[in-house]
């Protein structure tokens, strides 16, 4: 029996968490996040590379919403 150790709701749950903090202003909430949590935590590639397009965004000061999000992971 195969037990797996993966969700990809919970990714989906992690990246909207982080997601709707930035967007809430919480930025607290957000380092503490970006601070836990690593790209490599990602089970799944498109999953590990919007976290990791997300960290980008923050850590050069663009706003992390959407649309700056996808702008940054599609360069």
């Amino acid at each position: 029996m195969s037990r797996e150790l993966y969700s990809e709701e919970a990714e989906f749950g992690v990246l909207g968490a982080i997601l709707q903090s930035a967007l809430q202003q919480n930025q607290e909430l957000v380092d503490e996040a970006l601070s836990s949590v690593t790209a490599a935590d990602f089970y799944f590639e498109d999953n590990a590379a919007l976290f990791q397009a997300i960290k980008d965004c923050y850590e050069e000061g663009i706003p992390v919403d959407p649309v700056t999000v996808g702008v940054v992971r599609d360069v």
